[in-house]
Formats: structure tokens, C-alpha cells, sequence
């Protein structure tokens, strides 16, 4: 389970295992493969991915995965894309079963979940869009990931120029190494120091807290040596902090509001996929090109039919003119 990465949609870090060792007490997949985790939390938290690169094509997983393994009427990526909605993993977990800490997907659920089926050229045209539009939000995101880390050292740096003086240095008209005005001191000649007090330590339960609690001795902290500036100019380095800081607060929750639209995309992106809107569909195309193109259905039925070596009855030939209705296919769980 851990090494499926929900958000990159694979299996990372695999390991190599001698066939003996896991034909047994396993989940066994192949190259091509959607799997789903089927456990509570893993199932919300959107545990899938599309089987690839396989060791001999075979893979062998924790028992707490469904695989979906598709037909010639689908193509695996737009199985992948449909169990990454958001709606899918409601449905699912609105119908797990089990008890608390332990519910699952059951099987039966699973396999009845419909699917709307786009002729396969137009599965292609959607998980090429998807692909697209989701690679520049992951960029985003990406990008958008790497500013908390900037305005930490932002706000680290803002501190040491406010306790270097340099924060302040346009007040004094320049930026001496040892401000003018400023005084030496220490914490303990500056500031009251005292040990703080834990109230509702238990006392009935020592091994809750894991063994001692490291601490700074107030022996340690009263001889660190400090900058003292006057008190006009210890008021103006708060002021000055206070505002920086607040501008770093505005970015972050700039960045936190950016993130969560970027996830609400995705979803978007997703839904309209699956109603039909995200591409053009085959049945537009092929009225505006002129030509003929075969329904979703059309596929089904040319699919049962060779499998069941019953030849083609007049008429449904697949060729189509007109616009064609979105059909509705099962998954297929294995």
C-alpha cells in the first residue's frame, strides 16, 4: 500500500520478490491494470494507480486492493481518470461495509459502478486533455509548494536584521556594524527569567509522556549575550517586524487559497471529462469532417459479437452519421 502514490497515479519503490514467495496471500495484477485500495482511509484519500513498467509484466500487492482490468472498449488511462474523481470515492464510501477502522469497498458495489463510454478515439482525446491541463496544476502546485519554505527563511531573516540593527539602520543614518545607541547585555540583566510549569502533568501515568522532555537550563539562557537597542527604537523594529510579517501571512494565505483552487481544478477538469464537455466528442468531429464514426455502443456490440463469433447483423455495423447518445459500460473487476 505505500508504495502506491495516489497523486502521481503509480507504484513507487517497488520491490523485486521471487513468484514462489507471493502466489500466495496476495493481490495479484498485470501491466495495464487499474488498482484501487478498497480499505478505509486509503480509499478516500484516493489510493489508485495505473499498473506499469511490472517486473515480467506481473505485480503482486496487498490484499486490500480491488483491480479493474479493462476490456478493448476502454482504454485503461480513462479507467484511471474516472476512479480519481472526487464523486467516485464518495459513492464508495458512502456504500463501504465493515466496521469502524475496517470498512471496505465491497465488490459487488465496484462492479456495478457505471462508467459513460466515449468511442475510443474520444477516450484518447480526454485523457491526452486531462494529462495536459493536470500536468500544468501539478507544475503549479509544485511551485506553489516551495513558498512556505521561502517566507520562513524571509521571516528568520527579518529577525536577525531587527536584532542586528539592521532592521532599523535608516533611522541612525547609517549601518554600522555595532549600532550607535545600542548597549551589550544579556538576557538575564534584560529580561525575568523563569521556569515554566506543566499543570495537568498525570500523575498516575509516567509513560505518557515517553521519558524526559529536552529543556534550555535557565542557567544556559541568562548569560546569552544580546543587543540592547533605546526603547524609541525598540518600538519601531516591532512595528517594522509586525508589518513584514503580516505581508509573509498575506502570501501564505495567498498560497493557501491558490493551492486549494488548484485541487478544486483537478475535480473540474475530471467532471467535465466524464460528462462529455472537456473535448470535442467523435460524433462532432465526424459531422464536421464528413465521415463516418463508431458509437461507443457500436463497440460494444462488434465486441460481444466476435467474442461470441456471431457475425455482424445489417445495421449495426457501427457506422454512424448522426450524433451518438454517451453509453453507460461496467467496470470490470477482476
Amino acid at each position: 500500500m505505500p508504495a502506491v502514490d495516489g497523486d502521481a497515479g503509480a507504484i513507487t519503490a517497488p520491490l523485486a520478490r521471487a513468484f514462489v514467495s507471493v502466489r500466495n496471500g496476495f493481490t495479484a495484477f498485470a501491466n495495464e491494470d487499474v488498482i484501487v485500495a478498497k480499505i478505509t482511509p486509503c480509499f478516500e484519500n484516493g489510493k489508485a494507480a495505473l499498473c506499469r513498467g511490472l517486473t515480467n509484466g506481473l505485480g503482486f500487492g496487498s490484499t486490500e486492493f480491488h483491480v479493474l482490468r479493462c476490456t478493448d472498449a476502454v482504454i485503461p488511462e480513462y479507467v484511471y481518470q474516472f476512479v480519481r474523481q472526487e464523486s467516485f470515492r464518495r459513492d464508495g464510501e458512502a456504500n463501504m461495509t465493515g466496521s469502524v477502522g475496517q470498512k471496505r469497498v465491497p465488490a459487488d458495489w465496484l462492479k456495478a459502478v457505471e462508467i459513460p463510454l466515449a468511442p475510443l478515439a474520444e477516450q484518447r482525446r480526454i485523457v491526452a486533455k486531462v494529462d495536459a491541463v493536470l500536468a500544468r496544476v501539478n507544475a503549479a502546485r509544485q511551485r506553489l509548494g516551495r513558498v512556505p519554505a521561502v517566507l520562513k527563511r524571509f521571516r528568520q531573516s527579518i529577525l536577525a536584521a531587527a536584532c542586528s540593527g539592521r532592521l532599523t539602520a535608516s533611522c541612525r543614518g547609517g549601518t554600522d556594524n555595532v549600532p550607535e545607541g545600542w548597549k551589550a547585555s544579556t538576557l538575564g540583566e534584560s529580561y525575568k527569567l523563569e521556569r515554566g510549569r506543566f499543570l495537568a502533568r498525570p500523575r498516575n501515568d509516567p509513560q505518557f509522556f515517553g521519558g524526559s522532555q529536552p529543556n534550555i537550563n535557565l542557567q544556559t539562557l541568562s548569560p546569552y549575550q544580546i543587543s540592547l537597542p533605546p526603547l524609541a527604537e525598540q518600538h519601531e523594529i516591532v512595528r517594522r517586524v509586525e508589518a513584514l510579517f503580516g505581508l509573509a501571512d498575506k502570501i501564505e494565505g495567498r498560497v493557501t487559497a491558490a493551492t486549494a483552487r488548484a485541487d478544486k481544478l483537478i475535480q473540474a477538469t475530471l467532471a467535465k471529462a466524464f460528462r462529455g464537455e472537456l473535448v470535442p466528442t467523435e460524433a462532432e468531429l465526424a459531422e464536421l469532417e464528413g465521415r463516418e464514426f463508431e458509437t461507443a455502443q457500436a463497440l460494444l456490440d462488434r465486441i460481444h459479437d466476435e467474442r461470441n463469433c456471431v457475425a455482424p447483423s445489417p445495421g449495426r455495423n457501427g457506422s454512424r452519421r448522426s450524433a451518438s447518445v454517451p453509453r453507460k459500460a461496467e467496470l470490470r473487476i477482476k
